[in-house]
């Protein structure tokens, strides 16, 4: 059956929603009732980051190479933390996601690994942070959206502080966010953000999309320079094949927000 221009090759559904798998010539797409691409994954090539945002995001740990522990907010196809696994190899990934169907999906068509540094959690977001406290995480990854855009639990008033919560000392937070979003919720997350963090992020546009990602750093902010940045960026990118250092090369502040580095 064709869908979305490709063949759709599963379709099913959980309490959550539709979710579709959809092969494109030498694409593999996860969608969730709509035309709009959740995740993407090259056929051939299943860690590899098709899709910019991700490749974007992935940024995070350059800043934080030395992680231990990286939590993942969100799955879709599960493309950034197979990407943790794959390049980060003394990390224990934790993967939150609330739909069971999504993550059935990402383990049987998009490579996700059934490992012991990979633990995926079908839960809450908010729930599980507010429950799981203590200071464990070096990066968390926030991508958490529904169908119809943000997810409710990033809108929550304490969903922020409870991420600071959970991050270590000198730890990333890396959000994607989408320009669509309502203004309203917009400003009412950031400001959230700003109150848990105060104003010490790097925001790096996408050009292929309506994303942006910020990097948001928890005091006491670890000493960083440009040319650390740099060599770490072509490290990733001789692993992986990403061009982290063209992706640099947007790094810029938050306007009206963020002041960090402006040295770099």
């Amino acid at each position: 059956m064709n869908r979305y221009g490709g063949k759709l090759i599963y379709e099913t559904r959980d309490d959550y929603g539709i979710v579709e798998v959809v092969d494109r010539p030498k694409i593999r797409a996860l969608h969730f009732g709509t035309s709009t691409e959740q995740s993407s994954m090259y056929i051939e090539q299943p860690f590899a980051l098709e899709m910019e945002y991700i490749r974007t995001m992935a940024l995070g740990a350059l800043f934080r190479p030395q992680a231990k522990k990286a939590l993942c907010l969100g799955m879709g196809g599960g493309a950034l933390p197979k990407f943790l696994w794959k390049y980060l190899p003394e990390s224990q990934v934790t993967v939150l996601e609330l739909s069971p169907a999504v993550i059935d999906v990402a383990h049987r068509f998009f490579h996700v690994p059934h490992d012991s540094r990979m633990s995926v959690i079908s839960a809450d977001a908010i729930q599980y942070l507010r429950s799981h406290r203590d200071q464990e995480d070096d990066l968390i990854f926030v991508d958490l959206y529904v169908s119809g855009g943000i997810a409710p639990a990033v809108a929550e008033p304490d969903f922020f502080a409870r991420c600071d919560d959970r991050l270590l000392p000198g730890g990333i937070l890396v959000w994607n966010m989408w320009r669509s979003t309502d203004k309203d919720v917009l400003e009412r997350c950031l400001r959230n953000l700003c109150d848990a963090f105060g104003r010490n992020m790097l925001t790096l546009p996408n050009k292929e999309s309506s994303n942006f990602v910020l990097l948001v750093f928890k005091e006491p902010i670890q000493p960083l320079t440009r040319k650390r940045i740099d060599k770490e960026a072509k490290h990733f990118k001789d692993l992986s094949q990403v061009d982290f250092p063209l992706l640099l090369q947007d790094l810029d502040y938050f306007k009206g927000y963020g002041y960090l580095y402006q040295d770099l």
